[in-house]
């Protein structure tokens, strides 16, 4: 069954000079569940460009799959205790980056499913900063 859902994702990573970059978004989707494993499609804007990037999650315990395609292309893989690499396509260029992850947590309720990944980024095999993602999916009533 395919569920019509809002999507707030906040993004906090820490870098090894000490500064701190917050991030909030927030976007209607979709949600399905097949087989074992939670599906939300929705579209990502970046500011000041007008193409987006088509994102699917994928979320089972303990790893979470995040595949974007448009204007930033990735497919992020983030699995506790194992460290994936991916090529991140951004319309400045393009970074070999690492998460080493280290803690995935799911909550699942009957209309919610909220998500949190603590990792390490590593950008060009040197260590960027320890992150931490929280996503909130929600069913639209």
């Amino acid at each position: 069954m395919k569920k019509e859902v809002t999507i707030k994702i906040k993004g906090l990573q820490k870098y090894l000079e000490g500064e701190r970059v917050e991030t909030v978004t927030e976007t209607d989707g979709e949600y399905f569940f097949r087989n074992g494993t939670h599906f939300v499609k929705f579209e990502e804007e970046v500011e000041g460009f007008t193409e987006v990037s088509k994102c699917l999650l994928k979320v089972k315990e303990d790893y979470v799959e995040m595949t974007k395609k448009g204007l930033v292309d990735s497919h992020m893989i983030f699995e506790k205790d194992k460290c994936h690499r991916t090529r991140y396509k951004t319309p400045f260029g393009v970074i070999m980056m690492g998460m080493q992850t280290q803690h995935i947590h799911m909550m699942e309720e009957e209309n919610a499913l909220a998500i949190q990944i603590e990792y390490e980024l590593n950008a060009e095999e040197e260590h960027m900063a320890d992150c931490n993602i929280r996503i909130m999916v929600k069913s639209k009533l």
